[in-house]
């Protein structure tokens, strides 16, 4: 009775179209079954710069990325909420970077998905690495809203329990930042999005005139809000090479 009177009222005729579901066509290519994984990009990142030093923050389960990563030294952080396997340092990031007093030449971010989480995460990371060194960050591309989401246990949801949370707001956050005049800051479009943050004399930042971060208007224009390019365009700026997949 109430929608009938408003309709006529206010001519509100709009359908009532229950939203449609997520196919795999549209997530599979780039996210659940990628060619290049983060381990992959991260172990090109280390040969071609050198590196001798790792540390990998939010492990969870080792068997998913810190087994695969070829380095001289490399370090785990996880307070062990999701998983109880054995870590270098058994805390959260932020104890881990309160009580650290070294650099490393890389940093992989993938701990809580939250974006004020994240800022930090990346703040601390940029004081913790050295002149050379790259910050990596998994779940930088969420395929749609679901994965989006802020709360990874509301599984009532297409994506059920795949998660991305709201990653990809720090990543604008820091693309619209003066630290982008320093560092650059692309997102590669494989496994649900590796940003890769490293230090350039070429920065720029963006305008974020999307201060409430409204995800329908930033799927519009992922390229521009985080930097969104091809594992095709990360080989030849960032490696110089096709990346060799380990799996």
């Amino acid at each position: 009775m109430i929608k009938s009177i408003l309709k006529k009222a206010f001519g509100i005729n709009k359908p009532e179209v229950a939203p449609e579901p997520i196919t795999q066509a549209t997530i599979d290519t780039v996210n659940r079954n990628p060619r290049i994984k983060r381990f992959d990009i991260i172990n090109a990142l280390i040969e071609k710069h050198g590196y001798n030093s790792y540390v990998e923050i939010g492990v969870r389960n080792p068997n998913e990325c810190f087994a695969f990563i070829n380095c001289k030294e490399k370090y785990g952080v996880d307070p062990g909420v999701e998983a109880d396997f054995p870590v270098d340092f058994n805390m959260t990031s932020d104890a881990f970077f309160a009580q650290n007093n070294r650099k490393y030449d890389l940093i992989f971010i993938d701990g809580l998905h939250v974006d004020e989480q994240v800022k930090r995460d990346i703040a601390n990371a940029l004081n913790a690495i050295t002149p050379n060194g790259t910050i990596v960050l998994h779940d930088c591309n969420p395929p749609d809203l679901h994965h989006a989401r802020e709360d990874y246990y509301d599984f009532n949801t297409p994506a059920t329990v795949y998660w991305n949370g709201t990653v990809w707001k720090a990543i604008v956050d820091f693309r619209a930042s003066d630290e982008a005049t320093k560092y650059s800051c692309v997102v590669v479009n494989t496994d649900y999005g590796i940003g890769v943050i490293r230090p350039t004399t070429q920065g720029a930042k963006i305008e974020n005139d999307n201060p409430f971060y409204a995800f329908r208007k930033f799927e519009k224009d992922r390229e521009r809000y985080i930097g969104l390019i091809s594992i095709e365009e990360f080989e030849k700026e960032y490696i110089g090479k096709p990346i060799v997949a380990h799996h």
